[in-house]
């Protein structure tokens, strides 16, 4: 038994989730609903460099992110936007070829988000992506 979970933690090391790549965006939620028409739905988000490019309904915006793999869970920060929504401060998990982040809009009354969930009660989002390329 002790083998195989020190064969599989050497196949799968813990580690910070691997962002680097294409991502489409197939679900945004916010306050517990799911936005059918969020202008990131149905586009992409490319991470690489400590940079992100999101492509959506409402063209292509370039921005940076920091990622603090230490913290639990990872800690995500998307800064350089042109919009006075930036930064958002969040929250990233990766399950194999599905990505999630949870953001806080600002103003950020209670903080980065503790869990992967909106509700009505906060001003998160939460936005679920499939890996599409490298």
């Amino acid at each position: 038994m002790i083998s195989l979970l020190a064969a599989f933690l050497t196949a799968h090391p813990p580690g910070p989730p691997d962002l680097d790549g294409t991502w489409e965006v197939v679900s945004v939620e916010a306050k517990g609903l799911v936005l059918e028409n969020h202008p990131y739905r149905g586009g992409t988000m490319r991470f690489g460099g400590g940079k992100l490019t999101i492509r959506g309904r409402d063209g292509v915006e370039e921005l940076g992110f920091t990622l603090d793999a230490a913290a639990t869970p990872a800690a995500i920060d998307i800064t350089d936007g042109r919009e006075k929504r930036y930064p958002l401060k969040g929250i990233v998990r990766r399950d194999g070829e599905t990505l999630q982040i949870c953001v806080t809009l600002p103003p950020y009354p209670l903080g980065r988000p503790g869990e992967f969930k909106s509700a009505a009660r906060n001003k998160s989002e939460l936005w679920t992506l499939k890996r599409v390329g490298p």
